[in-house]
């Protein structure tokens, strides 16, 4: 396992995924029916597990072709109980930070869930669950969290593996909306990997976060039940911003200040709290070595004459150019086209 292939790989997500949409965008405009297969059941099942596939099957591909074991190659290890309950609380104070960057992304495109979340809730809630709630994580896991962190943790360079790692899975879902906050996400899941040592946290929450979002989506209310006339009986926006105008001393960029400044605290409280839940989990499964980030070079190239961790590249010219690919997409189809 190494960068290069870690590059490789990723540079052929991005090219199969990219090639996909262009080519299902294609098939919509020209074949009949096509859209309106989309919005069967089966069609939206089918869209919803081909995108999994496509970054799947290439990472088997990759790790037919890798000479390492299994557990190796993935970070399959059994943790502790607590472990996986201190990972549900990491992605519980997680949460926030990544509702806030929802929201920050959506001054310049739309909530790509939101939008699909109508005729995601024609199929079953079960299969949703299924599909969003647990096929798709543990394919993701299987390639972000498992191959392609192992590969760039095996440089040496523990924390910048774990950045990189998030921001490849952010980019990965070729969207500005969802690459917002699946970058922090992905960061805090690489984290909880390298501090456990196990993919098993990181698949949990994962788990617990798409499963969330799908319970969300058909606990609330579609756009079309809040045409009710009874709930549009009320103030509108510019009658609240009236009213707070009219109070002596307040004034709307005060008031978004002050917003802000809670918005700022509370990011910096969950991420405090999210790195001492870190810490606790790395003393559990008895990583302490993993809480002193300078001398986190667990799984590096050790040169056997001078006992010390000769740290690799990180990225390649294969993984650059991914990047670019997938930058270049979202910024041509949220922000041009």
């Amino acid at each position: 396992m190494n960068t290069k292939k870690a590059g490789s790989l990723y540079f052929t997500l991005i090219a199969v995924s990219v090639g996909a949409t262009l080519i299902l965008s294609l098939l919509q405009d020209r074949i009949a029916g096509y859209a309106a297969l989309l919005n069967t059941p089966a069609g939206m099942a089918g869209a919803l597990l081909l995108p999994e596939l496509l970054i799947l099957i290439p990472m088997l591909i990759w790790a037919l072709r890798t000479p390492a074991p299994v557990q190796e190659m993935f970070g399959f290890h059994l943790v502790h109980l607590r472990t996986l309950l201190l990972s549900l609380l990491l992605l519980l104070v997680s949460f926030p930070v990544v509702m806030v960057l929802n929201l920050f992304s959506q001054f310049w495109t739309g909530n790509v869930v939101e939008e699909l979340s109508g005729q995601l809730v024609s199929l079953p809630a079960w299969e949703s669950l299924l599909l969003i709630g647990i096929a798709g994580p543990c394919m993701e896991e299987l390639v972000f969290r498992g191959y392609l962190f192992r590969s760039l943790r095996s440089s040496g360079r523990a924390s910048a593996a774990v950045i990189l790692s998030g921001a490849l899975f952010g980019l990965m879902h070729l969207n500005f909306n969802q690459a917002c906050y699946a970058v922090f996400l992905g960061i805090v899941l690489a984290a909880a990997v390298e501090m456990s040592g196990s993919i098993a946290t990181s698949l949990v929450m994962h788990m617990v976060f798409n499963s969330v979002e799908v319970g969300l989506m058909y606990a609330i209310p579609s756009e079309a039940d809040f045409s009710d006339p009874a709930l549009e009986s009320g103030m509108t926006i510019d009658e609240y911003r009236k009213i707070l105008q009219s109070i002596p001393g307040v004034t709307i960029q005060g008031i978004m200040a002050a917003a802000a400044l809670i918005l700022v605290f509370m990011i910096v409280i969950c991420l405090i709290l999210a790195v001492l839940i870190l810490n606790a989990m790395a003393r559990i499964e008895g990583r302490p070595e993993m809480m002193n980030v300078r001398r986190n070079r667990v799984y590096g190239c050790m040169d056997a004459a001078q006992g010390e961790t000769r740290r690799g590249k990180l990225l390649s010219f294969w993984m650059i150019l991914g990047i670019l690919l997938a930058v270049v997409f979202i910024a041509l189809t949220d922000f041009v086209l």
